[in-house]
């Protein structure tokens, strides 16, 4: 065994750790989020006007390619407030015996959004009741197919 003297340096690599704390590319920056929630507020609105010009148009003429138009707009419009509107959060403690409890809370992020889904349901409800009856027939006739 080879025993080296006390102050005699190491003929080796050294390694050394720069650790720098950089933003990663991936993080949005807030303009980019700011800019990005404006745009999605101007699509709501424009959404909104699409809607009511495709209720127009079936109500004029009932034809299955305005129905399917005004469905999918519809449709869009109500995933779009369903996932701008909550927001699931949950939570855990612990009871007095000891037990783990989980509790999963439903918060209402935005209650103008809530709103104005409300509002839309109201002012197109005969036209999405026209839609769904015609929907329910739809899918017995496709029943009856298969």
């Amino acid at each position: 065994m080879r025993v080296s003297k006390a102050g005699a340096r190491r003929q080796g690599s050294v390694v050394r750790s720069s650790r720098r704390s950089r933003s990663s590319p991936t993080q949005p920056v807030f303009g980019e989020v700011l800019r990005a929630e404006q745009e999605q507020a101007i699509d709501l609105s424009a959404a909104l006007a699409e809607i009511d010009d495709y209720a127009r148009q079936f109500m004029q003429s009932p034809v299955l390619a305005n129905l399917l138009r005004y469905k999918k707009k519809v449709r869009e419009l109500l995933h779009y407030l369903v996932r701008q509107s909550y927001e699931v959060q949950e939570s855990s403690f612990y009871d007095p015996q000891g037990r783990r409890r989980l509790f999963v809370m439903v918060e209402i992020i935005n209650q103008k959004l809530e709103e104005l889904g409300r509002e839309f349901l109201s002012k197109h409800g005969p036209p999405l009741d026209l839609v769904r009856r015609l929907d329910e027939i739809r899918g017995l006739l496709l029943d009856l197919e298969i």
